[in-house]
């Protein structure tokens, strides 16, 4: 019977050591979502990073987009503008970024949920830097890899793994607003 008490409040001690690690637990997470809500919101009349949406979802099933070309783009208080009106229009639209002797292509298309991305326009292993919407993917025109136009997810090709390099971005009324030093500072990934 001793051997039976001992397992007994052996059991009891172990119980409520897990209570306290549950505990632990539930307030990482209600601290990590405080958080969120806390510094995730953005300013008013600014949409967070990849997180606005046109309002409608668009089928580009048996379509294929071609990329628009756009003006070269200047960096004005430290901002990169593209007008979101014609990304909307169009649905894929490309321009160059110049800061002194270096250029920076940029992507900017709507997926299929109505989300709009934005993106270095390169393929790093081929060196593409012009891509079309073909039904769900983007494809790179020099090798023909392609992503999920959703997720940038490799689908088929051989530089999967190297997908438009995704950038950040707000959103004030009816303009994308990169930053200006993200393109500056962009290196290709190999």
């Amino acid at each position: 019977m001793d051997n039976r008490q001992e397992k007994r409040q052996q059991f009891q001690s172990e119980k409520s050591s897990g209570k306290w690690y549950a505990g632990a637990v539930a307030a990482t997470v209600v601290a990590a979502i405080a958080v969120y809500v806390f510094l995730g919101s953005a300013p008013k009349g600014t949409e967070a990073v990849h997180s606005y949406n046109i309002g409608t979802k668009v089928n580009y099933s048996g379509k294929i987009v071609s990329m628009a070309p756009i003006p070269t783009l200047e960096a004005e208080n430290g901002k990169v503008e593209l007008p979101l009106a014609v990304i909307k229009e169009k649905g894929l639209i490309r321009a160059e970024f110049k800061d002194g002797k270096k250029t920076v292509p940029v992507m900017a298309y709507v997926a299929p949920s109505g989300r709009v991305i934005s993106a270095v326009s390169v393929c790093e292993p081929c060196d593409g830097t012009h891509f079309t919407i073909k039904n769900t993917q983007v494809a790179c025109d020099t090798c023909d890899t392609r992503w999920d136009l959703e997720t940038l997810k490799g689908m088929a090709g051989g530089c999967q793994s190297y997908p438009p390099d995704a950038l950040t971005y707000e959103v004030s009324g009816d303009k994308l607003l990169l930053n200006a030093q993200d393109l500056s500072n962009w290196k290709p990934r190999i």
